[in-house]
């Protein structure tokens, strides 16, 4: 129900006296309205107007470590996959390939340790693991900020990035069938519609493709309509780069440690951007309307 607020007057006025009906009105609008700031949109949940994913995974951090009882030792060739969490909340993990390792936990810090090259151990809570199995459910503590999933070893589970594709995590103590971060969370949509601007959000890995081919639906002839991608490699390199695209040519300006080159094909308003990494993960972000990846 939105909120209905006073027009207070001044005495001698005594249409608007002070009453506890009123003043509970205006605290439950206060509380109202935090729980929408800190409450709905929390935990890696996308919602747009008013529709939840049940797949919490996507968006996700990548670190190479390793989770051992309440250690979390960031090195090496294990793979760490994070997301922010809810504290005191049950969640349950499940994955439909396996690897050698299955174990979660949760960490308390505001923000996730920074790779240095050297062998960092971190404390955690209490870890869960079921590396034979498909599903571990996982309560976290009242200081929890971040779901740490340990998903496997980059060089001897060969299987390592399709495991991590069925990944999912959902509140609650049951897993259900797998559904894709993407596909609830309307991320093929313009999210932002309006006569002044359009901008078309969108989370995916390139799969084992290293290029990767956008159709607009109008490109225009405005050399400040742009594509932005950001995201990483498979080998933890990030990746950044500015596309700008007109009626006849397409440039690109790379940011990150991985150089991407591109190319169009005017006649059908496409780009194709080339340079990846297979398993990359990206954010593509446009002002542009899309009409296919």
């Amino acid at each position: 129900m939105a909120y209905v607020k006073t027009t207070w007057q001044d005495l001698p006025d005594t249409t608007t006296p002070i009453t506890a009906t009123r003043l509970n009105n205006i605290e439950t609008g206060v509380e109202n309205n935090d729980k929408r700031l800190n409450g709905t949109a929390f935990a890696g949940e996308m919602i747009v107007e008013g529709i939840r994913s049940k797949n919490l995974f996507g968006n996700y951090t990548i670190l190479p470590g390793s989770l051992e009882n309440t250690t979390m030792n960031i090195s090496g060739n294990n793979r760490l996959a994070c997301i922010p969490c809810k504290p005191n909340t049950t969640y349950t993990v499940s994955r439909s390939i396996k690897t050698s390792i299955f174990r979660v936990a949760s960490y308390s810090a505001d923000s996730l340790p920074v790779p240095t090259g050297t062998s960092t151990d971190y404390t955690v809570q209490t870890v869960i693991q079921n590396n034979d199995g498909e599903v571990i459910t996982y309560t976290t503590n009242s200081s929890a900020k971040w779901l740490i999933i340990h998903y496997g070893h980059a060089i001897s589970d060969s299987n390592i990035n399709s495991s991590l594709a069925t990944i999912q995590v959902e509140t609650g103590s049951t897993a259900s069938n797998y559904s894709s971060y993407q596909n609830l969370n309307i991320l093929n949509e313009n999210l932002i519609n309006t006569t002044e601007c359009k901008l078309f959000t969108k989370f995916m890995s390139t799969g084992s493709s290293t290029s990767l081919t956008i159709e607009f639906t109008n490109v225009g002839t405005q050399d400040r309509q742009y594509l932005l991608i950001m995201g990483s490699s498979n080998s933890l390199q990030p990746i950044g780069a500015v596309v700008t695209r007109n009626s006849s040519s397409a440039n690109i300006s790379n940011f990150g440690s991985v150089t991407l080159a591109v190319s169009s094909d005017v006649s059908n308003s496409r780009v194709t951007i080339t340079g990846f990494s297979t398993y990359s993960y990206l954010t593509i972000i446009s002002p542009l309307d899309i009409k296919k990846i």
